[in-house]
């Protein structure tokens, strides 16, 4: 994912042993970013475009913006973070409240009179802005083993990563990527169309209670429900796929189904897919090719099984397996090595302030829970649904909407560039491009298995002869793809059947036991 000669910015790091002791994130944040970072010496910037002075002090007057940020402390109190309304902080993490471990240990600044407080602890500014560049008060250390740029922009940890990235966005504009829209959805696991409801959820009151409040729904359903649909669920669903939607979730529900120790991921995900177009085919009622997987396990040979049977994302709280990239948590999704997109979600009540971060680094902000969450009326949803919508512009879609947009372009010319972290995607060619070149995301181990538009991935990129001015879909190919139709199913047992009947028989009869129970108190 590195750049071009002329499609980055120039990036000086003082002193030099600040660059020998950070290797792996400064190769990490060029991967990310459109950066490209030299080692220097005090008075050495000629060719810089700006510069970034850890660990030590050097002249203050260098003339290009400048990072600046003291050593990494070493101990003490954690508090929290406010991130102001400052006009040179990213909208969507302005008035964000964040924890930081060791915040009791960095040394407030003071602002000088050209610059801005962009945040502060309950001591006082912890990071300020101006013309020259920024400064903060802890610098970020090197990524250990295993860890990840998302690591370190998340509650807890995230000062020193943030502001740095963000000073880099800033000073990179010129060759800067175009991010996908700030996306997001709910997510309740286990719904069908056997009914107009499922538990504490009533399909027409959510679709109404969602234009209220601006948000949308996606129903995790199970292939194996998929054999009826009310004929009004279906009606529902066909004419408000703006509010609500529906997605894969498991096969037949049962433990770990999708998990290493079982031997038969392609069985088990090519009888899904089956499952999942009769009920197309008779309902009339679209299913997003996303995953989420019961209970969240998933190996990472399942993951593999999925882009060879044509799954388009699967959608599972981080870390992903198989996923050991430095840049995981850092990019719009996830990539396992087969070229199978992760999409991140997180439980009802997660963070705010890790909801900020997610959608400054592009990420879309998927929650997730079960009806049960609802019992007392759709409140929460508002209440969630409010917290994402003060972040910005959201697009609230079904999981297949953000599947699809999980990418970047950058125009040069007629040529138009294009980064995928999607098996398929809707690109808008702008006029007067004639030309697409795809990259692969960082992450993909296996380029020489994919075709997009028939063409052959070469050094994790091809080149697509366009014709712009409108939508053109793309879709990744893999020469190894399993034909879903001739794949034999797993064995038959009657367990599965058994299970989902009886979990759905206790889903739907809690809100009756539970309206007995408040009127047996009255």
């Amino acid at each position: 994912m590195g750049e071009e000669a002329g499609n980055h910015t120039t990036v000086g790091v003082f002193p030099p042993r600040a660059h020998a002791a950070r290797k792996g994130l400064f190769g990490a944040l060029e991967r990310m970013l459109p950066v490209h970072f030299e080692p220097r010496t005090e008075g050495e910037w000629r060719g810089l475009d700006a510069a970034v002075v850890l660990d030590d002090i050097v002249d203050s007057t260098l003339p290009v913006p400048t990072f600046a940020a003291a050593k990494v402390p070493r101990s003490g109190s954690s508090g929290r973070v406010r991130l102001g309304d400052s006009p040179a902080l990213d909208r969507r993490l302005r008035g964000v409240d964040i924890a930081e471990e060791g915040i009791g240990s960095f040394a407030p600044l003071a602002p000088a009179d050209d610059e801005q407080v962009v945040a502060a602890s309950d001591d006082g500014p912890v990071w300020v802005a101006g013309r020259r560049g920024a400064r903060v008060t802890v610098a970020p250390g090197e990524l250990g083993t295993h860890e990840t740029l998302g690591d370190r922009l998340r509650a807890g940890r995230f000062l020193g990563m943030l502001s740095l990235v963000h000073f880099l966005r800033d000073v990179s504009a010129e060759h800067a990527w175009t991010p996908p829209p700030l996306r997001a959805s709910f997510v309740v696991d286990d719904p069908n169309l056997h009914w107009t409801s499922y538990g504490y959820l009533r399909y027409p009151e959510l679709v109404a209670h969602a234009d209220r409040h601006g948000y949308h729904v996606a129903f995790a359903t199970v292939p194996l429900d998929g054999w009826f649909a009310h004929p009004a669920a279906a009606r529902l669903l066909r004419a408000r796929r703006d509010r609500l939607s529906l997605l894969v979730h498991g096969n037949d529900h049962i433990g770990r189904e999708l998990a290493a120790e079982r031997p038969e991921p392609v069985a088990v995900l090519a009888q899904a897919l089956r499952r999942v177009g009769r009920f197309e085919a008779r309902s009339h009622v679209e299913i997003d090719r996303v995953m989420a997987p019961p209970h969240g396990a998933c190996s990472s040979e399942t993951m593999r099984a999925m882009a060879l049977t044509g799954f388009e994302a699967l959608c599972r709280r981080p870390p992903q397996p198989g996923v050991e990239t430095p840049l995981a948590g850092a990019l719009p999704a996830d990539v396992h090595p087969s070229g199978l997109p992760a999409l991140p979600r997180a439980k009802f009540g997660h963070d705010r302030g890790e909801l900020a971060l997610a959608a400054f680094l592009d990420r879309p902000l998927v929650l997730y829970g079960h009806h049960g969450d609802f019992a007392d009326g759709l409140d929460r949803f508002a209440e969630e649904a409010a917290a994402i919508n003060r972040l910005g512009e959201v697009e609230w879609v079904p999981l297949g909407r953000i599947a699809r947009s999980s990418f970047l372009t950058r125009r040069a010319g007629a040529r138009l560039e294009v980064r995928l972290f999607a098996r398929r995607a809707s690109i808008d060619v702008p006029e007067g491009v004639d030309e697409l070149v795809v990259e692969l995301p960082p992450g993909h181990a296996e380029p020489e298995r994919e075709t997009v538009a028939t063409a052959r991935f070469a050094d994790g990129r091809a080149t697509v002869a366009v014709r712009g001015g409108g939508m053109i879909q793309l879709a990744l190919e893999r020469v190894d793809a399993v034909d879903v139709s001739t794949v034999p199913s797993p064995p038959w047992r009657p367990w599965p059947l058994v299970r989902r009947a009886l979990t759905e028989g206790r889903d739907r009869i809690q809100p009756l036991a539970r309206r007995g129970r408040v009127t047996a108190r009255s």
